[in-house]
């Protein structure tokens, strides 16, 4: 693997139970529409590149200062990207803002625009197509306790992502 392709990401994990319906949809959209698969996760920060020891130690910092909290989805949505192709909403809630500030003080990503999402298909479709699906799935506004915190190597290049480790909370 080509080590400029490489940056970490920290995601939010939901609990098992937040998933089941999420994971099913996403795997349906995958068959048809042929994307790359990953792990459903909600990204609180993305884009670093540095030193495996030293993210270690500062991922330890955050889990110490972190706490378990809810996230509320805000229906189904698109946009005309290839990472956030069909995508669930999620309302910023202060406990999000808060997580990610703590993980953002410790590891300082470049890019500082958030939209906190949970995408569930990447892939190029088209408008017409996105907002049949879309139109076509229930409307979903549910509350989705997070438990955990995951440091990810990501190769988007290649469409492959690593969970390093997880961290409860």
């Amino acid at each position: 693997m080509n080590t400029s392709n490489l940056s970490y990401s920290v995601w939010a994990i939901f609990k098992n139970e937040d998933k089941l319906f999420l994971n099913k949809l996403q795997r349906n959209l995958n068959k048809k529409f042929n994307g790359p698969k990953f792990p459903l996760h909600l990204t609180i920060s993305s884009g670093f590149k540095i030193d495996q020891k030293d993210i270690f130690y500062k991922m330890k910092l955050i889990q110490k200062e972190s706490e378990r909290f809810f996230i509320e989805t805000n229906n189904f949505a698109y946009k005309n990207s290839f990472f956030q192709s069909i995508f669930l909403k999620i309302k910023i809630n202060n406990k999000l803002t808060q997580q990610k500030k703590i993980i953002d003080k410790y590891l300082r990503p470049k890019k500082k625009i958030y939209f906190p999402h949970i995408s569930l298909f990447y892939g190029i479709l088209s408008i017409y197509k996105k907002k049949k699906i879309i139109k076509d799935f229930k409307k979903y506004k549910k509350r989705l306790f997070i438990k955990e915190i995951n440091l990810v190597e990501n190769d988007e290049k290649n469409f492959k992502w690593k969970i390093i480790k997880r961290y409860k909370i």
